[in-house]
């Protein structure tokens, strides 16, 4: 690996949790990201340009690189296609697994469901189901973090939903993944407007 490529990953990392943080929002300059990664702009913008491919960020038509703009169309459609996927990862061959018989992993999300859901598609036992369920968990990062502020009771659902996985009983499974996405759709447009202002905050500091 050259010089230029370890650097492009050591940016792309950081960017990365950057974004999935909610700490980096809006038009993402070069000149900027070059001065805080210590790096000149061609990694800069190999990370950036990885990032558009997982749809985090996205290239405006005016030129330039931003952080994908959340919506309310946008967060109902991610919520509908993870709970497809879910469903799909709970009637597929094999056994519905809890988060705790996964890989280790390192989340940002609190309560960590995505390590839950990726529990549930390693169970799969597909190597790319598994890489596209933890796609939809960094799409849907900075939602969950909104999560926390606008549901209440977030920790108890998620103790349930944990608790009903690991009875590998796949009716109940699909009934609280249902209940916990239903839940999620009918709250998506407060859920992005907290998503708005939270990232706005962040950004002021």
């Amino acid at each position: 690996m050259t010089i230029d490529h370890e650097t492009s990953e050591r940016v792309y990392r950081g960017l990365k949790v950057d974004v999935l943080a909610g700490r980096s929002s809006g038009r993402l300059q070069i000149s900027d990201l070059t001065e805080r990664f210590s790096a000149s702009a061609t990694p800069v913008r190999e990370a950036l340009l990885r990032l558009v491919g997982e749809g985090l960020v996205e290239m405006r038509a005016s030129g330039g690189f931003a952080v994908t703009v959340m919506s309310e169309e946008k967060a109902r459609d991610l919520y509908q296609v993870n709970l497809r996927l879910m469903l799909m990862a709970v009637g597929w061959p094999g056994k519905a697994m809890s988060p705790s018989d996964g890989p280790p992993s390192e989340s940002i999300v609190v309560p960590p469901v995505d390590l839950l859901f990726l529990g549930l598609a390693q169970g799969t036992g597909n190597a790319a189901f598994f890489e596209l369920v933890g796609s939809m968990n960094d799409r849907l990062c900075r939602l969950r973090q909104a999560e926390r502020v606008e549901l209440a009771f977030v920790d108890r659902e998620f103790i349930n939903l944990d608790a009903s996985i690991r009875t590998d009983e796949r009716d109940r499974i699909r009934r609280a993944l249902q209940t916990y996405h239903r839940r999620r759709l009918e709250k998506a447009g407060a859920i992005v407007r907290e998503l708005i202002g939270l990232e706005a905050q962040l950004s002021q500091k």
